[in-house]
């Protein structure tokens, strides 16, 4: 008898927005990973009603009038469900305000759920412990929690008072309500084997298709980056406290004949508005992109050596199972990292540096090593860790766990 499956993704964002970029790629991988026996529902929630007007009304992002505009459909078994809030910011202050956005939300979701997904067998899954309230909520089967950082000590909670804390609670009544954890690094493993009896390690994958573009003969070179002097040394991701601003200026500074393409969103004013992030910036070999989204493969196309310059004195970083050292691999681009734990993991497709001394010889050594071999041996790493591969052992593991709770129930 086939399992029909309708697994609900909480998130806290917008699914195009940069912030969920990372998991977009996982998602419609899932998607995919069940076929014909599921669907996959993503729901947006926390939207006010005027972000909810600017991109679903006058941008247009759905056909059709506008009682459809909850939802939207971008693959044969994959919807994104849009709620949004009546009330404004300053309201929701209130503690009756909040129950009642929440109960009209819900009511949306249900309404969607009943019209996407009838007679399934519902799996609620969690990126992030924030969502706690929703746990419970659609009726589900089982509930996922795949914990892809230490969110305990991700820039939000190192920036607002009480945050860490805030966290902490709510990653402990998370993990005390899911029926399995997916871990992204085995530091996460590890800590949260500690709390919970059903936790598997999935690593961070990689959408190979899109990054591979890279290697195609037929992806055109960005004009911007045509114009740079070789070497080029690439980075793209988030610029905030974690990147390590120290070694790249001293980097940028005694290798002025290098090009710095450095590309991602600032996202954290303290650091961004620092003197040594500014000095980086400054520096004629470094040029900042804000963002890239499908064009990235043309701009690294180009790139020499591809960076993972993190600050290892966080405990985030420490933690993290970094996307980018799959995306630059299936790029085919040797890498040059900080001594992150994960990263050392995997010696054919990163050189590990831990003094910025060492970043730069290991630079040194990732140009003149260079060559047909390394970059197949990279592809083919990147094709072992797909998000298709990696999906479809997930939505294995999830079948597993609902039949053996059901054999659980049965047995009691």
């Amino acid at each position: 008898m086939i399992l029909m499956l309708s697994i609900v993704v909480f998130i806290p964002s917008r699914w195009d927005s940069p912030s969920f970029r990372h998991r977009q790629a996982s998602t419609e991988s899932l998607g995919k990973a069940l076929g014909n026996e599921g669907v996959m529902l993503v729901a947006e929630l926390s939207q006010s009603l005027l972000t909810f007007w600017y991109h679903e009304i006058k941008k247009k992002r759905n056909a059709g009038s506008y009682k459809n505009r909850f939802i939207q459909q971008k693959g044969p078994n994959l919807y994104i469900f849009s709620s949004f809030s009546w009330f404004p910011i300053w309201l929701t202050r209130l503690t009756w305000i909040r129950t009642l956005d929440f109960f009209l939300t819900k009511k949306q979701l249900s309404r969607v759920l009943k019209k996407v997904a009838p007679n399934s067998t519902r799996v609620s899954w969690f990126y992030r412990p924030e969502l706690i309230d929703w746990a419970g909520q659609t009726g589900e089967n089982i509930l996922v929690y795949e914990c892809y950082d230490k969110h305990d000590h991700n820039l939000k909670s190192l920036s607002l008072p009480g945050m860490q804390e805030r966290l902490r609670h709510q990653e402990d009544q998370l993990l005390a309500k899911a029926d399995v954890v997916f871990a992204t690094s085995p530091l996460l493993y590890e800590n949260l084997s500690r709390f919970h009896s059903n936790v598997y390690l999935f690593p961070n994958a990689v959408d190979v298709e899109f990054f591979s573009a890279a290697q195609r003969n037929d992806t055109t070179i960005s004009e911007y980056v045509s114009r740079l002097e070789h070497p080029i040394i690439g980075y793209f991701g988030n610029l905030n406290r974690f990147f390590d601003v120290g070694v790249m200026l001293w980097l940028a500074r005694k290798h002025p004949n290098w090009s710095f393409l450095i590309v991602g969103p600032e996202n954290d004013s303290s650091f961004c508005n620092s003197k040594p992030y500014n000095d980086f910036k400054s520096l004629a070999n470094v040029g900042h992109i804000p963002w890239l989204d499908k064009e990235i493969p043309n701009y690294f196309k180009a790139v020499d050596v591809c960076i993972l310059p993190w600050n290892i004195e966080y405990k985030f970083v420490r933690f993290s199972s970094p996307n980018k050292l799959f995306q630059y691999a299936a790029m085919g681009k040797p890498v040059v990292s900080t001594d992150i734990p994960y990263c050392r993991g995997y010696p054919a497709l990163a050189e590990i540096a831990r003094t910025r001394e060492e970043f730069s010889e290991k630079i040194k050594k990732a140009l003149a090593e260079e060559g047909p071999e390394k970059i197949e041996e990279r592809l083919r790493l990147a094709q072992e860790n797909s998000w298709d591969t990696r999906s479809q052992v997930m939505v294995r593991v999830i079948r597993e766990t609902i039949l053996d709770k059901k054999a659980n129930l049965r047995a009691e």
